[in-house]
C-alpha cells in the first residue's frame, strides 16, 4: 500500500513544474535493488509512488524496503544577503523539487539531458581484455561507447573538450574519452580507478531562471555498488554527489542537505537517531516487531516481521554538521514548529538544526524549547541501548512518519567550486539481535565500511584498475624523477609537443618542444602525473609516469 500523502500528491501529477520526462535508472548486483531518477530524486520506484530500497532483494519481488525516497538540499546567502536554496523531496507537484535534468548549459547533452546512464564490471572487463593488444576488435557495448564523459566524439551531440562529465580512466592521457584507445568508465578514490559491478550517473542542476530563491549549481550523481565477500559491502550502496558552482558570485554560509524518508517496512514504527563519532544517522524499529498489532500497516506492505533492520547513512567525507528530525505533516498553523517545511527559510533552517520557526534545536524531548540557551546541533546523538541517553526510544518520542536531514557545511562556496559527498547506505539484519541490539551491529558495519573508503576500496574482493595503465616506452628520459616540482626536465629529439595532466585527464600544462632538453616549472600539489610527448608529423604518442614530492 502506498503512504496516503503520496496517494493524494500523484492527484495533482499535471502540476509537475518540468513536462518533460525524468530518466531513471536501477542497480542490483549485490543484496540491494534500487535506483535514482535524472531530477535528484534517490530510492523511489520509476513512477515515484512506492520506495525502492529493497533488501534484501530476492527476485521474486518480495521484498521490504528500509527506505522511501531521499534528495539532496542545498542553501546559502549570495553576496547581498538574500538567501538561496534548492531542494527535492516527492516530485509530486510544483512545490516538491526545484531540479531539472541535464547540466545548467542543456545545449551539452541536448535531448539526453534526462538519462540515467548504467555500465557493469561485466561489459567494462570485457572491452579491457579487447584491448589488451592495443587494438579494439569487437564492437564496443553501447554503455561504454555512450559514456556521458567529457570529449566523447561517439556521443549524440559529441561532447564537448573543455566540459568534465562522467569519471573515466584515460589510458594515453590525452584529456578526452575515446573508447576505442582503451578508455572506459571508472570511479576515482584517490589514485585508485575502482571499477564497481554497477554504477549509474546522471547530471541535474538547480536553475535560477526556472526556480525562485535558487541558484546556477550543476550535480553530478554516482551510484555504485559491488559484489563482494564481505557482507557489509554486500549490504551497501554508495553514492557521491559532486556540486560545481555555477553563479557569477560568491555564496556565503551554505549548505549541503541529504534529506532522507525513513521506511523500515511498515513506516509506521520507525525511530531515528545518529552518531556524531561516525558521521553517520540511522533508522531502527520502535519494537521487536515491525508492524504488529499497534502499529498495524496494511497487509500489502512487506514488513520485516520479527526481524527488524537497520538503515544507516555515512557521510564518508565529510562531517555530519547538523541532524534534525521532522514529522511529515503539512503544518496546520506558524507554531506547528516540527512539520514539512514550506518556506525556503524552512528548508535552510532545518539543514542548520532550527525549527520552521526559526527556534534552534535545543538538548531533550523532541528538541523543541523556545527561550531555551541550550541550543545543539544534532538531535537524538544517543545509542538508543542507552538508557540514560538522548533517543527518540529513550525518551518515549512517538513516531509521526519522520524525516530525517543531515547536512554539512561550507563557509564559502566560491565561483568555479566545486564540492562532492560521498556517502554510504547499508543495511543491517541480524537475526540473533533485537531491534536495539542490531543498531551496534550497525555502527560494526559503518565503521567497515568508512576503513574500505578510506583506504580507497583497496579490497581483496574489490576490483582495482591501476589509475596509470600507461606502457612506459623507453623513447625520452625523464628527470628527476620523482621530482620536487621545480626543476622537471625532458629529453628526446623525436617529438613536437608536450602535455602534463593529472590522473583525471585535466590539463595542467602544455608546451611545444623546441630544444634537445625541455625544463618545466609545475607548481602543483604533491601526486602521480601523466607526461604525454607528441609527435606532429606522424600523430606518435608516448607517455611517462611522473611523481611530484
Amino acid at each position: 500500500m502506498f503512504k496516503f500523502t503520496i496517494l493524494i500528491l500523484s492527484l495533482f501529477s499535471t502540476f509537475l513544474i518540468v513536462a518533460q520526462e525524468i530518466g531513471y535508472n536501477e542497480i542490483n548486483s549485490n543484496n540491494i535493488k534500487t535506483g535514482m531518477h535524472s531530477n535528484g530524486c534517490l530510492f523511489f520506484n520509476e513512477d515515484f509512488n512506492s520506495g525502492n530500497f529493497l533488501a534484501p532483494y530476492t527476485d521474486d519481488e518480495n521484498s521490504p524496503t528500509t527506505l522511501f525516497g531521499a534528495g539532496i538540499w542545498m542553501g546559502g546567502k549570495d553576496e547581498l544577503g538574500y538567501l538561496r536554496t534548492a531542494y527535492v523531496t516527492y516530485n509530486a507537484f510544483y512545490n516538491q523539487g526545484s531540479y531539472i535534468p541535464g547540466p545548467t548549459d542543456e545545449s551539452i547533452l541536448g535531448n539526453s539531458a534526462n538519462n540515467v546512464w548504467k555500465v557493469t564490471a561485466q561489459e567494462i572487463e570485457t572491452h579491457i581484455n579487447d584491448y589488451q593488444d592495443g587494438i579494439i576488435d569487437n564492437v564496443i557495448h553501447n554503455n561504454i561507447l555512450s559514456w556521458p564523459a567529457k570529449g566523447n566524439s561517439y556521443y549524440d551531440p559529441p561532447l564537448p573538450n573543455e566540459e568534465d562529465l562522467a569519471p573515466f580512466i584515460d589510458k594515453n592521457a590525452d584529456g578526452i574519452y575515446d573508447p576505442y584507445q582503451g578508455d572506459h568508465p571508472v570511479i576515482w578514490r584517490e589514485n585508485n580507478a575502482i571499477v564497481p559491478d554497477e554504477m549509474l550517473f546522471t547530471i541535474y542542476n538547480s536553475n535560477k531562471n526556472i526556480f525562485i530563491n535558487t541558484m546556477l549549481i550543476d550535480v553530478h550523481v554516482l551510484m555504485y555498488s559491488f559484489k563482494c565477500n564481505n557482507e557489509a559491502i554486500n549490504n551497501t550502496i554508495f553514492t557521491q554527489h559532486k556540486f560545481i558552482q555555477k553563479e557569477d558570485e560568491i555564496l556565503n554560509s551554505f549548505k549541503f542537505g541529504f534529506w532522507q524518508d525513513n521506511d523500515l517496512g511498515c513506516y509506521k514504527d520507525d525511530l531515528l537517531g545518529c552518531d556524531t563519532s561516525l558521521n553517520a544517522f540511522y533508522s531502527y524499529n520502535h519494537n521487536e516487531r515491525d508492524g504488529g498489532e499497534v502499529n498495524n500497516c496494511s497487509s500489502e506492505v512487506i514488513t520485516y516481521d520479527d526481524n527488524p533492520p537497520v538503515h544507516s547513512s555515512l557521510f564518508l567525507n565529510q562531517n555530519l554538521d547538523n541532524f534534525l528530525v521532522y514529522m511529515y505533516r503539512p503544518p496546520l498553523f506558524p507554531e506547528d514548529y516540527g512539520f514539512n517545511p514550506t518556506y525556503s527559510s524552512d528548508y535552510y533552517n532545518t539543514m542548520n538544526s532550527e525549527f520552521r520557526d526559526g527556534v534552534h534545536m535545543s538538548y531533550g524531548n523532541d528538541g523543541y524549547t523556545p527561550f531555551s540557551l541550550d541550543s545543539v546541533k544534532h538531535i537524538y546523538p544517543d545509542d538508543p541501548n542507552d538508557p540514560n541517553g538522548w533517543s527518540m526510544l529513550t525518551h518515549g518520542i512517538l513516531n509521526e512518519d519522520s524525516r530525517a536531514v543531515a547536512s554539512t557545511s561550507l563557509d564559502t562556496f566560491n565561483i568555479g567550486q566545486i564540492f562532492t559527498l560521498d556517502m554510504a547506505h547499508i543495511f543491517t539484519q541480524n537475526p540473533l539481535t533485537n531491534n536495539v541490539e542490531t543498531v551496534t551491529e550497525a555502527k560494526i558495519d559503518i565503521q567497515t565500511i568508512q576503513t574500505i573508503y578510506d583506504d580507497a576500496f583497496d579490497y581483496e574482493c574489490l576490483n582495482i584498475v591501476n589509475s596509470i595503465t600507461l606502457t612506459e616506452i623507453d623513447e625520452f628520459t625523464v628527470y628527476p624523477n620523482p621530482s620536487n616540482g621545480r626543476s622537471l626536465k625532458f629529453e628526446s629529439e623525436k617529438f613536437d609537443s608536450y602535455t602534463i595532466t593529472d590522473q583525471f585527464g585535466k590539463i595542467i600544462t602544455k608546451g611545444d618542444i623546441t630544444n634537445r632538453i625541455t625544463e618545466i616549472y609545475m607548481n602543483v600539489v604533491s601526486g602521480t602525473y601523466i607526461l604525454q610527448l607528441l609527435n606532429n608529423d606522424t600523430l606518435k604518442r608516448s607517455s611517462k609516469v611522473i611523481t611530484i614530492l
